[in-house]
């Protein structure tokens, strides 16, 4: 299984995800947040998946679904850019609800 990135204009680091001819997300972890998708909608953890960018060759990115979904990058100020466990980030709603985010916009 191979996810197909391209930049998305006007928001530099972002990138849309595609698996086959389907969007699978728009994020700036394309590869991590594709595999969670692609594990929600079924596809068995064990699946090699790969990353290519858009136009090129060569593969930037392999893991398996499941070993990717279970992985984010950290980055900050005293952090350089490191893989660490995936943890889906709680928050309430404004009608009070509570609600995980992924860091992700699913398409629609």
């Amino acid at each position: 299984m191979e996810i197909i990135i391209t930049p998305v204009t006007g928001r530099p680091g972002s990138y849309q995800a595609h698996y086959d001819e389907t969007l699978l997300c728009t994020s700036r972890l394309p590869f991590f947040d594709g595999a969670r998708v692609l594990l929600s909608q079924g596809y068995p953890a064990d699946t090699v998946l790969t990353l290519r960018h858009s136009g090129k060759d060569f593969v930037s990115l392999r893991s398996t679904i499941g070993e990717a979904a279970k992985l984010t990058v950290i980055e900050n100020e005293r952090v350089g850019p490191r893989l660490t466990k995936f943890r889906p980030n709680t928050f309430i709603t404004s009608e009070g609800k509570q609600k995980e985010s992924q860091h992700l916009v699913p398409a629609s």
